[in-house]
């Protein structure tokens, strides 16, 4: 679903011209839309099974939030594993189609889609490859290294003498290409909605982390043992790293086309609200449309207290 921020832009500077001058005399613009679009995403993850979700944009002047007004509900979903036909997904519920028989992508092999729906243009991707699962190799957890200080960690969170804990996990990066990672150490054992921790990370191998979710490229560190680091404290009095049971880090491999996009919805976030910015759109490997297709792969690594 693709909104135009020139548009809007425009508009909203003819009522601003318009608001200097009581002699101005407002003019209807009719919005141009040049025909709907499909707009097709899938997450490939050897962990769950094939999915694909199909929707369709629509003229900035019918904005709606009802999802009904804009799933498509009769597209023709083909799957390809390295160029050989697979199967049809089948449509399930809310703009979601999925494998009939339960397929998972597998490591190493390259997939894509081809979606036709009536009076729509045939939309495909580019062939995504599911990348290796890349493990954690030894990790150190320390439950106090110091008192939190919002200056050190550039943060407004309340001080009030809060410990601050300490988790670094180390990876040997395969070496002769270029890895793309993310990852996250959410706190368990305790209730979900109630989450009272921030978690701050460090640069790694000298290296910004960026995009939304936070995510790297190995640039800095190809084919060497590196460290993700992490601090926790709670922004809430009364909360302790103990307070929970433990950490579970998620490590994920992601593919090139997953990380540009985390990438490019990082500076779309922060430009939209930006009118007079220079139009950014977000990153599509989509042909015919829009949206994405990505993939990558999780390696899974508990801590308990």
């Amino acid at each position: 679903m693709i909104a135009n921020k020139n548009i809007f832009a425009a508009l909203l500077l003819l009522f601003f011209l318009s608001s200097c001058d009581d002699r101005t005399t407002f003019v209807s613009m009719p919005l141009v839309f040049e025909g709907s679009r499909l707009v097709i995403s899938s997450y490939l993850s050897p962990d769950s099974i094939v999915k694909m979700y199909v929707t369709k944009t629509y003229p900035l002047d019918e904005v709606d939030t009802i999802l009904s007004n804009y799933e498509v509900t009769d597209a023709t979903v083909q799957l390809f594993e390295d160029s050989i036909f697979i199967e049809n997904l089948v449509y399930q519920n809310q703009a979601n189609y999925i494998s009939p028989s339960s397929k998972k992508p597998i490591v190493g092999k390259s997939y894509y889609f081809v979606v036709n729906a009536p009076n729509f243009e045939t939309t495909y991707n580019n062939p995504e490859k599911i990348p290796e699962k890349i493990p954690i190799n030894s990790y150190i957890f320390n439950d106090s290294v110091g008192i939190y200080n919002s200056g050190i960690y550039n943060s407004d969170a309340l001080e009030f003498n809060q410990t601050v804990s300490s988790l670094i996990f180390y990876v040997n990066d395969p070496p002769n290409k270029v890895n793309f990672y993310s990852f996250s150490t959410p706190l368990y054992g305790a209730d979900l909605n109630e989450m009272p921790f921030d978690q701050r990370s460090d640069k790694i191998a000298g290296c910004e982390l960026s995009g939304y979710p936070l995510s790297i490229s190995d640039k800095c560190f190809n084919g060497l043992t590196v460290a993700f680091k992490t601090d926790m404290f709670p922004f809430q009095e009364g909360y302790n790293i103990h307070n929970y049971q433990g950490i579970n880090i998620t490590l994920q491999s992601l593919s090139e086309n997953y990380y540009r996009f985390i990438q490019s919805r990082e500076k779309y976030a922060a430009l939209q609200d930006e009118i007079f910015a220079e139009p950014f759109n977000v990153y599509s490997n989509i042909q015919g449309g829009y949206g994405l297709v990505a993939a990558y792969n999780n390696y899974y690594q508990q801590i308990n207290f």
